[in-house]
């Protein structure tokens, strides 16, 4: 499996780039089966049961490996990088659909929700229900 996760640092005193690993991975080994379980896990969101079927291997190993501390790490580090990104694809979807949906209501729906997400909401509105009495003495 191609480790995908590496980016390429160009110093300029070296004729050759420096690969560098995203933060969460410096100081860290894997194996190659621990790769390929945090892959299949993580990103095509395989169960334990599912990559031992796959990688034909027994359910207890995989589960060893998704229980070391390292990959519990990782697979928290990746985690919290997948929801920024779906973060901002969900961003963008409602700033499109504000701009370019064909129903002016679904655009009005989408410009609400990108204000409100800003810190824009509009006061929620309370009802209260009762008698009210009010008595003023001018004596």
């Amino acid at each position: 499996m191609a480790d995908d996760s590496t980016n390429l640092v160009v110093n300029p005193q070296r004729k050759r780039p420096i690969q560098t690993k995203p933060k969460h991975e410096q100081g860290v080994t894997f194996t190659p089966l621990q790769r390929q379980v945090m892959q299949l896990h993580a990103v095509d969101g395989l169960t334990g049961n599912a990559i031992a079927k796959q990688l034909n291997r027994h359910k207890s190993q995989i589960s060893r490996i998704l229980s070391l501390p390292k990959v519990q790490e990782w697979l928290l580090a990746e985690l919290g990088n997948r929801r920024g990104t779906a973060a901002m694809m969900g961003y963008n979807t409602v700033a499109r659909l504000s701009q370019n949906a064909k129903s002016e209501y679904v655009q009005l729906e989408a410009a609400k929700d990108l204000l409100d997400r800003a810190g824009f909401k509009a006061p929620d509105v309370t009802r209260v229900e009762g008698d009210l009495r009010i008595n003023i003495d001018l004596s």
